[in-house]
């Protein structure tokens, strides 16, 4: 039975992201393990926090603080269903070791 993984990555850092997702896909293509590879869009997700700069007056005296969070989407799917296993074992030591990253799995189904 194949699957189709989507593999989230979240990070603070744009650049990080990007190239860790880069080569995540060339690895799958010289490996040849994976039959269609597809990066989605990146999105941002912005939070700003508000802090008061003196602790007794000027309320006015304030400081703004930004957070964002970069989001990709990587899709693809084995080339058969012996490839599935070894996409897995992939996932757990990405979990173990997450580069700052927080990687989220989800597998479809494709029949």
């Amino acid at each position: 039975m194949l699957y189709q993984y989507s593999l989230e990555l979240k990070a603070y850092e744009k650049l990080l992201l990007g190239a860790f997702l880069n080569k995540i896909k060339i690895i799958f293509e010289k490996t040849n393990v994976v039959k269609k590879v597809t990066l989605s869009n990146q999105t941002v997700k912005q939070t700003k926090k508000t802090v008061l700069s003196s602790p007794h007056v000027n309320k006015k005296a304030r400081e703004q603080f930004e957070m964002r969070v970069y989001s990709k989407v990587l899709k693809y799917t084995p080339k058969n269903s012996t490839e599935n296993n070894t996409l897995l074992i992939f996932h757990k030591t990405l979990n173990q070791k997450s580069f700052n990253l927080n990687p989220i799995l989800k597998v479809t189904s494709l029949s």
